[in-house]
C-alpha cells in the first residue's frame, strides 16, 4: 500500500499480511502509539482527539492503526477509539490551543478535559461564544479554528513557545521537535510526515534544498534526529531536548551546540517548502 509521502519506511506502511478491518475515531484526547501492542515498547507518537485512522488488527484491547492524516502506523489501546465501517468524514474544527472541555457553555461549567492542540471535531450546537462536540461537551470558540484555516508556520511556532518538550509527544503536556514541525506546516496546508528523519526526506524528494546562507523565514533546518524552524535568516523556533522546552533562539549558537554534542555524526541539511 503506497503512503501519502511516497516513501518506503515501516513507520508509515502497514505490515506485510495486514489488510485494513475497519476505520476508527480517536475518543481520548491523545492517544500513545506504541511500536508493539505492550506500554513498555518503544514509543513512537500520540495520536490525537478526533484523529481518523484505518484498523488492521485488534490483539488482546490493543489495535494496529494507521492515521489517515499522516501515514503513521503503531499500535494504541482499543478503548481509545470508536469503530466503525465507514470511512471518517472530514472533521470542520480542530484546536488551536490547549482547550479546556466543560459541561456547560459557560467558563465555569464543569471540567471534562483537556484537548491537546491539533484535536480535531465537528460541532453540533453552539450556544454564544462555545460550541458543543458531541459526546464530550463545550469548548470555548477562542481555542479553536476551521479545519481549512491557513496559519503561517511562525505564527503557530510562536504560539508553541514555552511548550514542553515531551519524547513523541502532540500533547496537552508538550510536543517533540519534529511534532513542532508537522504542526506548523499542516497548519499552513503542507502535509509532511511525523518524523524528522521522514521530513528531511520528503522535502529533499520534493521541495527545494537550500545553503545555510540562503536561510529565510518558514525553512526547515535538519541535524541528526532533530528539526528547527526558521523564523527569519538568524533565529529558529524549536522543540529543544537540551531546553527541555519550546524556545526561540539565535541559529548559530543552535547549531555550534549541536555540532559539539554529535562531533563526527553533525550534518546539516535545510530544506524550503516550494
Amino acid at each position: 500500500m503506497m503512503n501519502l509521502f511516497q516513501i518506503d519506511d515501516p513507520r508509515l506502511t502497514p505490515n506485510s499480511g495486514y489488510d485494513p478491518i475497519t476505520y476508527a475515531l480517536v475518543t481520548a484526547p491523545e492517544a500513545w502509539v506504541f511500536a508493539h501492542p505492550d506500554t513498555s515498547s518503544a514509543r513512537q507518537t500520540q495520536y490525537t482527539f478526533g484523529e481518523p485512522l484505518r484498523i488492521f488488527a485488534e490483539q488482546n484491547g490493543w489495535l494496529y492503526a494507521q492515521s489517515l492524516r499522516d501515514d503513521y502506523c503503531g499500535w494504541l489501546l482499543a478503548s481509545q477509539v470508536r469503530q466503525s465501517t465507514q470511512l471518517p468524514t472530514t472533521q470542520s474544527h480542530a484546536t488551536r490551543y490547549a482547550a479546556p472541555i466543560t459541561t456547560s457553555a459557560t467558563l465555569k461549567g464543569e471540567p471534562v478535559c483537556m484537548l491537546p492542540p491539533d484535536a480535531t471535531f465537528t460541532p453540533d450546537d453552539e450556544q454564544g461564544d462555545y460550541l458543543h462536540i458531541p459526546n464530550l461537551g463545550w469548548l470555548h470558540k477562542n481555542h479553536t479554528m476551521r479545519g481549512d484555516e491557513i496559519i503561517n508556520p511562525v505564527t503557530t511556532a510562536r504560539e508553541l513557545l514555552g511548550k514542553s518538550y515531551v519524547w513523541g509527544g502532540r500533547s496537552v503536556a508538550g510536543l517533540d521537535c519534529s511534532a513542532l514541525a508537522q504542526l506548523c506546516y499542516r497548519r499552513a496546508g503542507r502535509n509532511i510526515p511525523r518524523d524528522a528523519d521522514l521530513q528531511a526526506q520528503y522535502l529533499r524528494n520534493h521541495h527545494q534544498t537550500i545553503g545555510l546562507d540562503e536561510v529565510q523565514a518558514e525553512d526547515l533546518i535538519f541535524i541528526p534526529g532533530h528539526v528547527m524552524l526558521a523564523i527569519d535568516p538568524n533565529t529558529v523556533i524549536h522543540a529543544s531536548g537540551h531546553h527541555m522546552l519550546v524556545v526561540k533562539e539565535p541559529l548559530q549558537p543552535a547549531l555550534e551546540r549541536y555540532q559539539q554534542s554529535l562531533k563526527e555524526r553533525y550534518q546539516i541539511s535545510i530544506h524550503r517548502w516550494s
